[in-house]
């Protein structure tokens, strides 16, 4: 199961995309720091689910992209252009 669109993190490591719900988990186990944290047991739990329910999918995101901004790892937003400028 995949995400309509990935999340992409930038951490110290890197550049992380991650594009659903299992490899959500895979980095929450391989990659997450040892921060404690509200929002990171939820994210698990949302994750888990969202494997044998594609219906949520959606909080599994939400709930995971919380997380990683509760530790101070923050989603990569795209750019916009400013007002005038040339794309």
């Amino acid at each position: 199961m995949l995400w309509k669109k990935p999340l992409v993190i930038q951490t110290r490591e890197g550049t992380f995309t991650i594009r659903g719900p299992a490899e959500a988990l895979d980095y929450m186990a391989s990659h997450w720091p040892e921060k404690p944290g509200y929002m990171v047991g939820l994210a698990r739990r949302r994750c888990s689910e969202a494997l044998d329910n594609p219906a949520r999918l959606r909080v599994a995101k939400l709930a995971f992209r919380a997380a990683v901004v509760e530790i101070g790892m923050f989603p990569d937003r795209p750019r916009r252009p400013r007002a005038g400028a040339q794309v």
